[in-house]
């Protein structure tokens, strides 16, 4: 039969003499202590008269021992602002990590690994090793300007059927991280707010696409009831975009965000517009099918530009001297000849690159494998950083035909072209390496060189004649 707390037995193993003496001990400092608190009375208002306690033994055990000193709740607050402040420190820019995906990274975030990119697999029913895209396609709801201001806003959004049947959920793998199932017309629901100049009334897809996403300071989202966190670069080298996909529902959705009205989320001169975006994943051969069926440039109006650009200026300031001027026919990463010439519909140059080798160097996630597919925000042009999705590309019909005849002059290794205002055009000769027969000299350093230019220079010899 178990012994009953109130029995002898159990009394003595409790309190021992030991504990005893450390509780008189305890006794005593409560007593210095309303002393001391009892002068404090006497000169600061705000403290309370301490209360008197039976610290008798039943006391002990039935209450917690109690400090005896309350402050008033605007010193609470202050001693609250000091502790803070002691134990947060912010990291410096220096400290940030330098890739979402990099060792400091996981370290400085490890309390927000659910916030993280899923490893994302192809479906099984997909044909093997056939590379996916993932790209902005469209916008489930603005940009819309959205300055700061008191009390939350609603921003609304309609998911079809058809739309949430293409969203794939995320699983648990069997070690026990996320991933996620992708397939050919896959969505994604993600929300983003970006800084653009104060002057900015609305931003443009093609504006928006390019833009970084940038969090203020003090913002709170939340999708349907269930808070959001956001990704900032203090964690992830870049303020990175919430993804909604695991909590949007059919039909109608809503994305509350409050934005406080305070000096923490201003930046002079700037100001921030919302969006939530709708991400779309594309196979090889349906995105290049895409591009090929888009309405192309035609040779007109490139070569109506051209004209534009070599017709003599009516300012006297600006005159022109020539009457052609040089264009590069080659893939800004393979220095070759295109085969596909495109470029952005909002793209100024007229330079091209080709749409295959642009495809294939679309990076995915380090370390993710042939299954991962590309990221949805690597669509800067190479030439000029404007939008470059696959939505925004076009083939040149001009530069098409002056590829067919530049490879039916057995110039295929051509890098660039002068083109005249008529759109008449020319190969400019390019060095061919092969003829180059002298030894080619290793790297040396700029020492060595000094000295065989030493040696080797001819001693200048003075005569003096002996009067």
């Amino acid at each position: 039969m178990p012994r009953s707390f109130h029995s002898r037995t159990s009394f003595r193993s409790i309190i021992t003499p030991s504990k005893l003496n450390r509780f008189c001990q305890v006794s005593e400092f409560l007593t210095i202590l309303k002393s001391i608190h009892s002068m404090f009375c006497q000169t600061n208002r705000f403290l309370t008269p301490f209360k008197s306690r039976s610290h008798t033994m039943g006391a002990l055990f039935s209450k917690p021992i109690s400090h005896g000193i309350r402050l008033h709740p605007l010193h609470n607050l202050d001693r609250a602002n000091r502790i803070a402040a002691q134990q947060v420190r912010r990291i410096p820019e220096h400290e940030y990590p330098s890739s979402p995906y990099d060792w400091l990274s996981h370290a400085s975030a490890a309390h927000l690994s659910t916030l993280r990119s899923p490893e994302r697999r192809a479906a099984r029913q997909l044909p093997p090793l056939v590379r996916h895209y993932q790209h902005v396609s469209d916008f489930a709801f603005g940009p819309m300007k959205f300055p700061p201001q008191t009390g939350p806003r609603s921003l609304g959004f309609t998911v079809s059927s058809d739309s949430l049947a293409r969203i794939p959920l995320a699983f648990e793998s069997e070690v026990g991280l996320p991933v996620r199932y992708y397939g050919d017309g896959s969505l994604r629901y993600r929300l983003r707010l970006c800084m653009r100049p104060e002057s900015d009334e609305t931003v443009s897809p093609s504006d928006w696409v390019v833009s970084p996403t940038h969090w203020p300071q003090a913002i709170f989202p939340a999708l349907n009831g269930q808070s959001l966190m956001v990704r900032r670069k203090q964690h992830f080298h870049h303020d990175l975009p919430v993804d909604l996909s695991d909590l949007v529902v059919k039909g109608d959705n809503v994305v509350r965000i409050s934005f406080p009205d305070k000096p923490v989320n201003y930046k002079k001169g700037m100001t921030y517009f919302v969006a939530i975006e709708i991400v779309s994943t594309m196979s090889h051969n349906a995105l290049t099918s895409m591009v090929l069926e888009a309405p192309p440039i035609s040779a007109e109006e490139t070569g109506a530009e051209i004209q534009r650009r070599l017709k003599p200026s009516e300012s006297d300031d600006v005159v022109v001297e020539d009457n052609t001027f040089c264009i590069n026919v080659a893939d800004p990463f393979s220095s070759s000849l295109f085969e596909v010439p495109v470029r952005g519909v909002l793209c100024k140059h007229l330079d091209c690159f080709d749409l295959e080798t642009w495809l294939q160097t679309r990076q995915g996630k380090p370390g993710g494998g042939l299954e991962e597919p590309s990221m949805a925000d690597n669509w800067k042009c190479p030439i000029c950083f404007l939008d470059a999705r696959p939505s925004s590309l076009r083939v040149d019909e001009f530069f098409a035909g002056v590829r067919k005849g530049l490879l039916a002059q057995g110039l295929g290794k051509t890098k660039k072209i002068l083109v005249t205002a008529d759109g008449s055009w020319s190969a400019v000769p390019e060095l061919d390496d092969s003829d180059d027969e002298s030894p080619v000299q290793p790297n040396r350093s700029v020492g060595e060189r000094i000295n065989q230019n030493k040696a080797t220079a001819p001693a200048n010899i003075i005569e003096i004649d002996d009067d």
